[in-house]
């Protein structure tokens, strides 16, 4: 056997190991890791109400607005989106709060993939959580769209948590990354418990136009949980 032959079976050998370590990377992307995605549970039928205060600033008038909601978000079936992806449609019911009617309903969706998840909503992604959860982990909650960017980690594990009158255990928070810029006030804070999701949420947009506030805050905790 000539000295070409030799290289040229070589090179085919090679190859074959090169694809089907390719091929194994890429099926191992694609597991999930379960210790993590345990804090965004999507299953249909699930619901979480919330209790939601917003405060909206107003410059121009200078006034601050408060007003209390009632949320209720329903997972309602899986679907595949429009890049292939199987995601969770979410109904969000806005519900009155004398009432309890619903004022109106928001459609959104969830993906749970193996190094994160995201929230879309009106084709606007944001990446809620992004996995393995540690306190070393870092991401831009907008990677994924146009906006500036918006970064966060994860500050507690395994933490407990009341949340009008009820403990929740092993609780994980993510706050906003950075001190605020001058004559802002820009907020993130998200509290998700194992097999629950989110139970409390407090985020902030606000500056100062000529000393006066303008912008907006909003506080959500959970109420209760369950199926349908």
């Amino acid at each position: 056997m000539n000295l070409s032959k030799i290289y040229l079976i070589l090179a085919v050998f090679l190859l074959v190991l090169s694809w089907k370590a390719c091929k194994k990377d890429r099926l191992d992307d694609y597991k999930i890791d379960e210790s993590s995605v345990v804090y965004f549970p999507l299953k249909p039928g699930m619901f979480h109400e919330y209790k939601v205060r917003q405060i909206v600033f107003d410059a121009f008038n200078n006034t601050a607005d408060t007003f209390d909601l009632l949320i209720r978000d329903n997972q309602d079936t899986f679907f595949t989106d429009n890049i292939g992806r199987k995601a969770m449609r979410v109904e969000r019911s806005f519900l009155n709060p004398v009432s309890l009617l619903t004022d109106s309903i928001k459609v959104f969706y969830y993906v749970v993939s193996n190094s994160h998840v995201e929230q879309v909503v009106n084709n606007v992604r944001t990446v809620k959580m992004s996995f393995p959860v540690g306190t070393e982990l870092v991401w831009d909650v907008n990677s994924f769209n146009k906006s500036n960017r918006f970064s966060v980690f994860y500050e507690k594990l395994s933490d407990t948590l009341s949340v009008n009158g009820v403990s929740y255990e092993n609780c994980v928070t993510i706050k906003r990354l950075g001190p605020n810029p001058m004559f802002e006030e820009k907020f993130w804070k998200e509290i998700y418990s194992k097999e629950i999701g989110l139970i409390w949420r407090e985020f902030s947009n606000v500056e100062a136009l000529n000393s006066i506030p303008t912008g907006f805050k909003e506080k959500y905790e959970l109420l209760r949980y369950g199926y349908d």
